[in-house]
């Protein structure tokens, strides 16, 4: 059999535990004399990685200086070797997946981490997994996971058998599974790094679902207990680390943490085998090789419950509540004051952690491809799997919009979609709106009473809702028919989007289509300089709504575009789809033709708040409108033909640190625009 392994996007040093389970492997499928195995590399791991393969492997360096290229000399590699298998070790958007191919496609899926910690990811990474992991669990012939909670997950999550999954373990490294390090490797290492006679460890890159942050707050509750344990943190860095260099440096300053940084193998197998304990409080895991590694050389550990944790730990580790800091100080302290363990816990710590080596793994690995046959079929993305039908929850303010207000009602109650809660909120509006909500008694919820104004009803609704899918419609403004059900479709496709936005028309007051809303393709940098997204076309997430809040009632006019900033400034991810969804009423009696001054304080306020700048595109609609609708007396000074000049000016030197937001105490004060 031949097997083309790709390496293409792995790092050694940022590519966390995935290189040492490739890499492990990789060794052992090669003490196979029946297989004849190829791997790819690129210019940037061709060294490290390269270097750790077995020597019966072929090694093929993709020449490039990027991913997208290397992707397609690995095309034309694989065409040259002719592989019965490839094997992709993490999805990417440019594997191969092509209904004609030649050969066979095993896909390993890590983790689902992007979906149940979405925030702790760049939008555009969300993106790319909801792409690459959908393709490949749709269209490989064999997906292999690193637990049995992962698979679980992905069977659960894409709505597949468990059974087209394969449970394929890491393992110990080598250096973890011949026992404990050496006294002399041990002391060399103590006296190398400036450690004390006794530690705790956690071995871990500075990723944001490592949870450093509630480890140390944990550790230092227990140190007001007047239980001192020096930690010591091993890993690379990353943004997170900036997020805790407070925090950090403050322990560092008491004496207690040391911080060794990314660290060979030999070294970290000398600290592990040295510590008293190794702590583990990650909020998410596929599999969790530092525990394994631990117990296998007799170290106690202290260790989260959650995902697959426990499958590795078994019930030698003790375990704790990753969210609650008492219940890890608890735990940590605990294990600490017991360490070490009596022989009986260690010898059964190391016969779980034997459950997981690379020779068994590769062979449940060659099973799968052996046994697996082609699926032949056009390569699609795989939708997440809902049991039930999602719920879209509509929020309709209004206030003396009765003309327009059962039209809207309508375009609502007619889609075609069912599982929808709607409201409409009326602040007491004197016109014939009570008796048209009226007419609809029992079929959603309504009330007509005086209220905060349009963004208070707009919260009240939201507030009220159920639904995990939300969005809010004016009364004067409409839905198409299928807008809802297009919404649900392209959910299910990419499950990690925030916030979903079509396209729409403007209609008049007579509801004759005037022109299309100029949606665009969500650009941050654009949407900074005018709002791309359409409000009755724009519908989001309850998660993005958990995360970032309610609508923020100081804004009137705006309200829908500070929110959609808010979402982009929190890490949201937008997507527009090229459906028509909703049509926008324009007419002379809208907030945004009426209010045209009180809009622009809004949008320069959001602007201020989330970007510390206003756009120059916003800052020259502002002096347009100064200078020909508002007559402002600046404008008899300056020509037309200067504005464009000084809307640069104005955006780059009016920035939020001129102004002051917060008071001495804290509070928020008002600015300028307000």
């Amino acid at each position: 059999m031949v097997i083309y392994l790709s390496a293409r996007i792995l790092q050694a040093q940022s590519s966390g535990g995935i290189v040492g389970y490739f890499l492990g492997l990789a060794g052992a499928l090669a003490r196979n004399p029946e297989l004849s195995i190829h791997v790819g590399l690129t210019p940037l791991n061709f060294q490290e990685i390269g270097a750790s393969l077995p020597d019966n492997m072929a090694r093929r360096c993709l020449p490039g200086p990027q991913n997208t290229i290397w992707a397609a000399n690995e095309r034309r590699a694989i065409e040259e070797i002719r592989p019965d298998w490839v094997v992709y070790w993490y999805p990417d958007t440019l594997d191969i997946y092509d209904a004609d191919r030649a050969f066979k496609v095993a896909s390993c899926l890590p983790d689902l981490q992007h979906l149940a910690y979405p925030y702790f990811f760049e939008p555009a990474e969300r993106s790319r997994r909801d792409f690459a992991f959908g393709t490949a669990i749709g269209s490989a012939d064999l997906v292999f996971a690193l637990s049995k909670f992962a698979r679980q997950d992905l069977a659960r999550t894409y709505g597949c058998d468990e059974r087209r999954i394969k449970v394929v373990y890491p393992s110990p490294s080598p250096q973890f599974l011949s026992g404990s390090a050496s006294p002399e490797a041990i002391d060399r290492a103590k006296r190398k790094f400036g450690l004390p006679p006794r530690y705790a460890i956690f071995p871990s890159n500075f990723w944001p679902h490592k949870n450093h942050k509630k480890l140390l707050d944990a550790l230092l509750r227990v140190r007001r207990r007047g239980v001192a344990i020096p930690l010591v943190l091993v890993g690379s860095a990353s943004s997170a680390e900036g997020a805790l260099i407070d925090q950090l440096e403050r322990a560092k300053g008491e004496g207690w943490l040391w911080m060794l940084g990314y660290v060979e193998d030999e070294e970290l197998h000398a600290l592990v085998s040295g510590a008293a304990c190794l702590l583990f409080p990650s909020l998410f895991e596929g599999f969790g090789i530092p525990v394994a590694e631990a117990l296998v050389v007799g170290v106690p550990v202290a260790c989260s419950s959650a995902c697959s944790l426990p499958e590795v730990g078994g019930d030698t580790a003790r375990y704790f509540d990753p969210q609650e800091v008492e219940s890890i100080a608890h735990v940590v302290e605990d294990v600490w004051k017991n360490a070490p363990w009596d022989a009986t816990t260690v010898s059964k710590g190391q016969a779980q952690s034997h459950r997981f080596n690379y020779l068994d793994s590769a062979a449940e690995l060659l099973d799968g491809l052996r046994e697996t046959p082609a699926r032949r079929e056009v390569p699609r993305l795989r939708e997440i799997a809902v049991l039930e039908p999602p719920l879209v929850s509509i929020v309709t303010p209004s206030y003396q919009q009765g003309r327009f207000l059962r039209q809207c009602i309508e375009s609502v109650l007619t889609q075609d979609y069912r599982q929808i809660e709607y409201f409409v909120l009326d602040g007491g509006s004197t016109d014939e709106s009570r008796e048209i909500l009226k007419s609809y008694d029992g079929r959603f919820f309504w009330k007509s009473e005086p209220d905060g104004g349009q963004t208070s009803a707009i919260n009240s609704g939201l507030q009220r809702a159920r639904g995990s899918i939300l969005a809010f419609l004016n009364s004067d403004d409409l839905l198409l028919p299928g807008a809802v059900s297009s919404i649900v479709d392209e959910w299910r496709r990419q499950p990690s989007v925030d916030l979903f936005y079509g396209r729409a028309n403007y209609i008049d007051e007579h509801g004759d289509i005037i022109r299309e809303y100029d949606t665009r393709e969500f650009q941050l940098e654009e949407f900074k300089g005018r709002c791309t997204i359409c409000q009755p076309a724009a519908f989001w997430c309850r998660r993005i709504m958990d995360h970032i809040g309610l609508f923020d009632e100081d804004f009137q006019t705006a309200m829908d575009y500070e929110y959609w900033q808010r979402i982009a400034a929190n890490k949201g991810l937008i997507v527009r789809i090229d459906k028509l969804l909703s049509c926008s009423r324009e007419y002379s009696a809208t907030k945004t033709k009426s209010q045209r001054g009180k809009a622009y304080k809004d949008v320069f306020k959001s602007q201020w708040r989330h970007w510390g700048n206003v756009h120059p595109e916003w800052w020259m609609g502002f002096l347009d409108y100064s200078k020909n609708e508002r007559r402002a007396l600046w404008s008899t000074f300056v020509p037309a033909s200067k504005c464009g000049d000084l809307s640069y000016f104005l955006s780059r030197f009016l920035r939020r640190r001129s102004f002051k937001f917060e008071s001495p105490n804290g509070r928020r004060r008002r600015n300028i625009w307000q």
